[in-house]
């Protein structure tokens, strides 16, 4: 529960830059560029997220060892681009639907996303005990065969 705890805190520190980059950015390019706001909402949320990737696995989450790094780095895109989805998803509601500013709205999808993100990339990005217990028995089912 420590390990979880302490990477839980780190997770929040880069998520709170991360979001902080995701957030001034989307206000500079809504505000200042006038672009629409989902527009500014996905190319902010992309340069936190190439931000979020390189310092989560530096200072977040044990390296995995029985993939490449190429691998890993599909697994983070495809998963940040299910939280960009839903992060758009949200913004989208929040403003259009139940008439919430843009900036607001960041602020909520931010949250709901930044759980799932932690949750997703925890089970996906790192080696784990179960990970290894469901490939045993995988190669065990497939020796059967």
């Amino acid at each position: 529960m420590k390990v979880i705890c302490k990477q839980f805190s780190r997770h929040v520190v880069i998520g709170t830059i991360a979001f902080l980059i995701d957030y001034e950015l989307m206000v500079l390019l809504t505000e200042y560029v006038n672009m629409y706001y989902l527009t500014s909402a996905t190319l902010s949320f992309i340069i936190a997220t190439v931000f979020n990737y390189i310092f989560s696995m530096h200072f977040v989450y044990k390296k995995r060892t029985d993939m490449s790094p190429k691998v890993l780095f599909v697994i983070f895109i495809v998963l940040s681009a299910f939280g960009l989805l839903l992060n758009n998803f949200l913004m989208y509601v929040i403003v259009d639907n139940i008439q919430v500013s843009y900036k607001v709205a960041k602020i909520s999808a931010a949250l709901i996303v930044s759980v799932y993100n932690f949750l997703s990339r925890k089970v996906s990005m790192e080696k784990h005990k179960a990970h290894d217990q469901v490939r045993v028995f995988l190669r065990e089912r497939k020796a059967l065969l």
